[in-house]
């Protein structure tokens, strides 16, 4: 048996080829590797042996996967491999971006003359109508679970929105979806539903978005009808290598300006036992100018993929999120929204809940019976609850929730809809 390097050496140690402009993405699939107890996040020991990472997650190795979550000693090791597997990718060469404001049309663009947020929104709609065979879907109706005293509204009440819009790289590159021609997944039509999708629910307090590789096009356009964002990419991001890019995709938070002063801003590329995966989140304090109070809200996006293994990895990622928002936030009101890639049956759930309450379940009971749905080409159809806005459940109280699944009739997104996952509305008063 033979040491390896964890780092960048490991290639050449297995004799996989430098990549060249034209190569494809160095392919795991026939290296073997198992890991030496002694595996730390800078140095880790690769052992060969007959355990092949990629083929280790796969659906046809399910026992294997729940044997290993089962024993730390290999659980632990494998987790710090894993979070890394993304730097394989940095190996060969990314394609430069094509960000610039032709991209989105912006420079065509008068964004002064949109003085309402109901101009902004009849403009999507016109927008739409042109570049697209279908409008977009009609406003879901809000589902009220206690009604607020109206003199209390502006002081106390906070809307938050969640929402993982799809990536237009990943989305119109990767993702195959059987549901959604190839005219509706250009940009040029869905950059209008997106908008619409997050216009027509203004004014929001704050919009906590995922999967965000048109930053600039969603600041542009929000805030002349009073928004201000921030925004956090993801280290290594799959959009750097896919044609047609505009640079990463990552997180972002919006916030209304006319409410909201922002005190700080902050962001870490989330730890797995120490170690630095490629997933991030980025967390806001703000202050609220009609009450004084500070509020801290974050947005995040966790691994995605189902299997023992990654749940666990998941789960590892949930840890040190909490623990990022204890040391950041303290007692603190809190938001956490974000696309969690995890059902409430997986521990990152338990984990979160542990600290936080969930708005919808709060609201209905349960979670929501889906908030993706999604056909894939050569895969069933599939409906999964990832997606959750968590909140501090000593500071605030769930006023209403957008109903989900209403007017949906078929798998996203597609004609109507631009994203694979739905967009999540919780109000709260301030306790």
């Amino acid at each position: 048996m033979s040491s390896l390097s964890f780092d960048t050496n490991l290639i050449h140690e297995i004799n996989l080829q430098p990549p060249t402009p034209t190569s494809q993405p160095p392919d795991l699939q026939n290296v073997n590797v198992n890991f030496s107890l002694t595996a730390d996040c800078k140095n880790s020991d690769l052992i060969m042996n007959n355990i092949n990472p990629k083929a280790l997650l796969s659906r046809g190795s399910l026992a294997m996967q729940k044997k290993i979550c089962r024993d730390k000693r290999q659980l632990k090791p494998l987790l710090m491999h894993l979070v890394r597997m993304g730097s394989f990718q940095s190996l060969h060469l990314r394609i430069p971006s094509a960000r610039s404001p032709s991209v989105d049309g912006l420079e065509s663009l008068n964004l002064n003359s949109f003085e309402s947020v109901e101009e902004l929104l009849q403009y999507c709609l016109k927008q739409c109508q042109i570049t697209s065979s279908c409008i977009p879907l009609p406003s879901r109706k809000f589902l009220h679970i206690s009604k607020s005293e109206e003199n209390k509204k502006e002081t106390s009440q906070l809307t938050v929105m969640q929402w993982n819009i799809l990536s237009q790289a990943i989305g119109y590159n990767c993702d195959r979806f059987e549901t959604c021609s190839e005219a509706d997944l250009q940009w040029q039509s869905r950059k209008w539903k997106i908008l619409y999708e997050i216009v027509q629910y203004l004014p929001l307090d704050i919009i906590c978005l995922q999967e965000v590789d048109h930053f600039w096009f969603l600041e542009s356009m929000l805030k002349p009808v009073g928004y201000e964002g921030k925004f956090i990419p993801k280290p290594d991001s799959p959009c750097y290598y896919l044609e047609g890019n505009t640079g990463p995709d990552g997180c972002a938070i919006f916030y209304n300006r006319s409410r909201f002063t922002l005190l700080s801003t902050s962001s870490r590329v989330i730890q797995v036992y120490d170690c630095p995966s490629n997933q991030v989140i980025l967390i806001c304090k703000f202050k609220c100018k009609f009450s004084d109070k500070v509020i801290c809200v974050s947005s995040t996006h966790l691994k995605a993929r189902k299997g023992p293994i990654l749940s666990c990895l998941r789960d590892e990622q949930g840890k040190d999120i909490l623990n990022q928002l204890q040391s950041e936030c303290g007692s603190i009101p809190t938001i956490l929204a974000g696309d969690f890639n995890a059902d409430p049956s997986e521990p990152v759930y338990k984990t979160m809940r542990a600290k936080f309450s969930s708005a919808y379940c709060e609201a209905l009971g349960e979670e929501p019976s889906f908030t993706n749905w999604t056909k894939r080409e050569k895969e069933e159809e599939t409906k999964q609850t990832l997606d959750y806005i968590f909140f501090t459940r000593e500071h605030f109280k769930v006023q209403s929730v957008l109903d989900l699944q209403e007017g949906l009739r078929q798998p996203i997104p597609n004609s109507q809809y631009p994203s694979d996952h739905l967009s999540l509305i919780a109000s709260f008063t301030m306790c």
